[in-house]
């Protein structure tokens, strides 16, 4: 009776019937009979059923009723659902069959066509098809119709599981009703943001002399009851009025980058954004059409004597900035540009950024009005690789370090890599009794820790803000204890600390960039001399280091290497395709590849190697066959002479039939 007492309470109900049953006899102790049992109900009260947290779209009101059948809540015709899970979800357990959306009518229930489904992390997204016709009944919802967002649970197996095999609890159902065409505003289709631009996402345009077809690619998606042949003028010689005779839209496209994931930058992750509507348009009279003349484009023509102006418009209504007068020139024959990549323009300025590229050469980036290799004289040729450390290691100047392909180096004080990523759990630390200088030619990020045990440097002379070009000065005439030196850009999502005592008249480290993202921790009082992003307190900033593109010294031989970022040719384009390099300088070999879609997910591009063809080097000796909602990507390969301007390009074109 008193050892009953004692016991937990999970042991009360251990009879000896019960005991004998499970560990066939009696021969245990009590004591581990009950702390047996305990832990099985607390390991059964840990593992509670997946359920669902929440769905958007949704209402305030949602515990009133909304998202019943008799009260479901409005849904945009262009609007994602999205579906937020109590833990992480399996991926391999999201599919069409545990997730979907199905019309409701009076007699059935029938599954929607979806666009692509999404899972990240704890939630899924499902990203409808957006119409494209002046009757917004051609997209996955049609107006003013009934639906329901279906998720699969218990008492089913084929539900969706949680990464840790727990199935979803009980099945989840919420209502949505697609507005109707006359919604009042902002209308059925939901917009991007008023501060986002709508206009022509390329200033030159391009007509086929043989087929008539001019192809026009917006910022934003357009709102297809707006666009019409009256929508359009165009004029050859002058002043010659030729006839639109049709206009398509296509959906919307999207552009698929590829950026290493937090967890190995060697595995890459997709990014997707929707740069907007690509609208085609075929004109008559093609006599008219001579190559290489000159052609003009106007969105805002006159209309017909009483008729109201029909002009093309985004989702929110608005007109095309600027005048919404286009030119272009005349191509030869009956080849039309499906894909143009060339820099891209934001508030009529080129943007610089890089391309995607292989960690262990010097890379690509958009440079001004052209495609350059990524490279400044002042971060060195990388001729220690690329420096990713799997464990925690220590850097020390003036020895033998031994390199990523295995081979050994003599440093002194300055390591000069072609990229540098610390992953998360990885410490790094730097010990040096002088002035040490780390160099990237291309990025450097920071996920893990990277520990200082350097001297500190004299605070920048004069304001806190000082010239780049005194700075840079500076920077090479006195110590600067550590400077990390990047010709891309530095990511701290981790930490950077410095080990020896603050002093205020001191810095710990510069940090020097293309541009700086903070969103881990650095020391206080270090330097800044980069276009910074995140928050930073405590740090001294100057102007960002203008630094010169060319490697050096004179002489000095390195490959540079980088793909594009994948992005779908037409989605209805079935036949051959050609491609060609514009302006190009400088020693550059470019490739092309093409990729069928996803079985599982056709906006994206199939990224199995047995699935695509092998990168056909330009110029292609015969056109290359593709499918519908096929994507293209180019390969750059350039050799960089030390001394010698930077190869580059203009664009890279792809050409249908």
């Amino acid at each position: 009776g008193s050892a009953a007492k004692k016991a937990p309470m999970g042991a009360r109900a251990a009879t000896p019937e019960f005991r004998q049953s499970v560990f066939d006899g009696d021969a245990m102790p009590r004591s581990l009979i009950a702390l047996a049992l305990s832990m099985c109900a607390c390991s059964h009260q840990a593992t509670q059923p997946l359920h669902v947290v929440s769905a958007f779209p949704s209402v305030a009101e949602i515990s009133s009723g909304w998202g019943t059948v008799e009260r479901p809540i409005p849904l945009y015709l262009n609007s994602p659902v999205k579906v937020q899970f109590s833990e992480p979800v399996n991926p391999r357990a999201v599919t069409t069959d545990t997730v979907r959306m199905v019309k409701v009518t009076a007699t059935e229930r029938v599954r929607v066509r979806m666009a692509r489904l999404v899972v990240q992390t704890r939630t899924v997204v499902l990203h409808p098809e957006v119409p494209v016709t002046a009757d917004l009944d051609d997209g996955s919802f049609q107006p003013d119709q009934l639906y329901c967002l279906e998720v699969e649970g218990y008492p089913l197996t084929n539900t969706v599981r949680s990464t840790t095999g727990v199935g979803l609890g009980a099945r989840y159902l919420r209502y949505y009703r697609a507005v109707p065409i006359e919604h009042a505003d902002p209308g059925p289709l939901l917009g991007a943001a008023p501060s986002e631009p709508f206009r022509l996402a390329a200033s030159a345009l391009r007509i086929a002399a043989e087929s008539g077809a001019i192809r026009m690619q917006f910022t934003l998606a357009v709102d297809p009851r707006s666009v019409s042949p009256e929508s359009f003028a165009v004029y050859v010689d002058g002043n010659r009025r030729l006839p639109v005779e049709s206009v398509q839209i296509h959906a919307a496209s999207r552009l698929i980058s590829v950026a290493p994931s937090e967890a190995d930058p060697m595995q890459p992750t997709m990014r997707m954004s929707d740069p907007g509507s690509l609208l085609e348009l075929r004109v008559g009279e093609l006599g008219a059409l001579r190559p290489g003349r000159p052609f003009w484009v106007h969105l805002r023509p006159p209309a017909a004597a009483g008729m109201a102006p029909r002009w093309v418009r985004d989702y929110r209504g608005r007109q095309i900035e600027g005048e919404g007068w286009l030119s272009g020139v005349i191509s030869h024959g009956n080849h039309i540009e499906l894909l143009r990549i060339q820099p891209r323009r934001q508030g009529g300025e080129p943007v610089s950024e890089p391309i995607s590229r292989n960690p262990a050469l010097l890379g690509f980036e958009y440079s001004g009005h052209r495609i350059q290799v990524l490279s400044r004289e002042e971060t060195g040729n990388g001729e220690l690789g690329p420096f990713h450390p799997e464990q925690s290691t220590m850097l020390r100047p003036n020895g033998v370090m031994q390199c990523a392909d295995g081979s050994y180096r003599t440093v002194g004080r300055t390591f000069s890599f072609t990229s540098i990523h610390i992953p998360r759990g990885v410490t790094v630390s730097i010990s040096s009794a002088d002035s040490i200088e780390i160099r990237s030619c291309g990025h450097i990020r920071i996920d893990g820790e990277l520990v200082l045990m350097t001297p500190r440097s004299a605070r920048p002379s004069g304001q806190e803000t000082t010239s780049s070009s005194s700075y840079r000065h500076r920077l090479g005439r006195e110590g600067f204890g550590c400077r990390l030196l990047a010709a891309g850009d530095i990511a701290i999502v981790g930490a950077v600390r410095h080990v020896l005592v603050e002093d205020p008249q001191s810095s710990p480290c510069t940090f020097a960039a293309r541009s700086l993202l903070i969103e881990g921790s650095i020391p206080r009082q270090s330097v800044l001399a980069a276009q910074v992003r995140g928050v930073v307190r405590g740090a001294w900033f100057t102007d960002a280091l203008q630094m010169t593109p060319g490697l050096r010294p004179a002489g000095r031989r390195e490959i540079a290497e980088a793909w594009t970022p994948w992005q779908p040719l037409p989605r209805d384009y079935a036949g051959s395709v050609g491609a060609r390099a514009d302006g190009v300088s400088g020693d550059v070999e470019v490739y092309l590849q093409v990729a069928p879609p996803d079985p599982a997910d056709p906006s994206l591009p199939y990224l199995d190697p047995s699935g695509r063809n092998e990168p056909i080097r330009l110029p292609l000796r015969r056109p290359l066959p593709v499918g519908a909602q096929y994507h293209a990507r180019f390969l750059l390969r350039a050799k960089v002479l030390g001394g010698k301007p930077l190869p580059s390009l203009e664009a890279l074109v792809v050409l249908g039939d």
